[in-house]
C-alpha cells in the first residue's frame, strides 16, 4: 500500500504546483483563494486512499476555470497554465489508480485533455503560453519622448474611410467619469477596428492601424509584464492604447496609474487571451502576447 501512495506522489505535486503558481501570479481575490485552497486539499487527498476525489475535484476545477473565462469574455494565460498543471495531476493519478473506478477516471482525464487542447488551439497561439513565461530578452526601443508620436494627438474628429463607416480619431487626454459594467459596447465591424467606451461612457472606435491596442485585465498576472513594458516605453500612450476587458474601468485606471501610465484608458470586449497586443499594418493584422514582441511593434527595434 505504501508503494501505491508513493506512485500517487507526482499527482499531488502537480496540484501543489498549481496552487503555488496561482499564489505567485494572481492577486488573491475570492476566486483565486478558493482555487488555491482547493488545489491544496486535492494535493493532500492525492496521497490517501481517497485520491479518486482528487481526480474528480481536479476535473471540476478545470471545468469551472474554463466556464468563468468564457463568462468573463477573456482568456487568462495564468489560468490556463494552472489548468495544465491540474490536468497533469489528474492524468498522473488516473494512470496509477487501481480501484474499481480506474476506467472512469482515465476516461475523465482523456476528456479533460481533449477539451484543454481544443481551447489552446482555438484561443491561443501555443508558443505564447511557453514563450511569455520565459526570461525576457533584451530589446532596444526608442522611447516615445525621443521621437515624434506615431499618431498626432488631436481632439476628437470624424473622417470618412473609403472602406468603411465613420471612424473616430481619439484624443489622448485622460477621461474623467466612470463607466458602469453594463455600459453598451457595440461589437467591432472589422478586426482592425475595436469598439470601446471611454471613462465618460462615450462609444468610440479604436483603429489598431493607427495605434496598437493592448487588451489587458487588472486581475491577470501575465498582463503585468506587458503593461510595465509598454508603460516604460511610452507612459503617455501616444503609440499604444490600453483596453480593459470587462470589470470596473476605475480599477483598470488605478492599476495603470500605479505602473506610471498617464494616458487614456478604454473599456471593451475581447474574446481572446490577455494580454494581447493587436496591431494592423501592410502585412495585415498582427497579434502577440509576448512583451518583447510588443516592444518591437510599439517602439521599434534598434538591433
Amino acid at each position: 500500500m505504501e508503494g501505491l501512495y508513493l506512485k500517487k506522489l507526482p499527482g499531488g505535486i502537480f496540484f501543489a504546483a498549481a496552487a503555488s503558481y496561482l499564489v505567485a501570479t494572481k492577486p488573491l481575490d475570492l476566486i483565486t483563494l478558493f482555487a488555491v485552497t482547493a488545489c491544496g486539499v486535492l494535493a493532500g487527498l492525492a496521497l490517501t486512499r481517497y485520491s479518486d476525489w482528487s481526480v474528480v475535484g481536479g476535473g471540476m476545477l478545470i471545468a469551472g476555470s474554463l466556464l468563468l473565462q468564457s463568462i468573463w469574455s477573456y482568456w487568462c494565460l495564468d489560468c490556463i497554465r494552472a489548468d495544465l498543471m491540474i490536468l497533469a495531476g489528474v492524468i498522473a493519478l488516473s494512470v496509477v489508480d487501481e480501484g474499481r473506478y480506474k476506467l472512469v477516471l482515465r476516461v475523465l482525464a482523456s476528456i479533460l485533455a481533449v477539451i484543454l487542447a481544443a481551447v489552446i488551439v482555438l484561443r491561443y497561439d501555443p508558443p505564447v503560453i511557453v514563450n511569455s513565461a520565459l526570461p525576457a530578452k533584451e530589446v532596444h526601443a526608442t522611447p516615445a519622448d525621443e521621437s515624434p508620436p506615431a499618431v498626432p494627438e488631436r481632439k476628437s474628429v470624424t473622417e470618412v474611410k473609403p472602406e468603411g463607416p465613420l471612424i473616430e480619431q481619439l484624443d489622448t487626454a485622460p477621461a474623467r467619469a466612470a463607466v458602469p459594467d453594463n455600459s453598451p459596447i457595440p461589437p467591432p465591424n472589422q478586426e482592425r477596428y475595436v469598439s470601446a467606451v471611454t471613462e465618460e461612457g462615450s462609444s468610440v472606435i479604436l483603429d489598431a492601424g493607427a495605434r496598437p491596442v493592448l487588451f489587458f485585465s487588472p486581475s491577470c498576472g501575465a498582463c503585468l509584464r506587458a503593461v510595465e513594458t509598454l508603460v516604460s516605453l511610452d507612459p503617455e500612450g501616444r503609440r499604444w492604447v490600453p483596453v480593459q476587458t470587462g470589470g470596473e474601468i476605475s480599477r483598470g485606471k488605478a492599476y495603470l496609474a500605479e505602473k506610471g501610465y498617464r494616458g487614456s484608458i478604454f473599456l471593451g470586449r475581447w474574446h481572446g487571451p490577455v494580454p494581447t497586443l493587436l496591431s494592423s499594418g501592410k502585412k495585415g493584422i498582427y497579434k502577440t502576447g509576448i512583451p518583447e514582441e510588443m516592444l518591437r511593434v510599439v517602439g521599434g527595434d534598434d538591433g
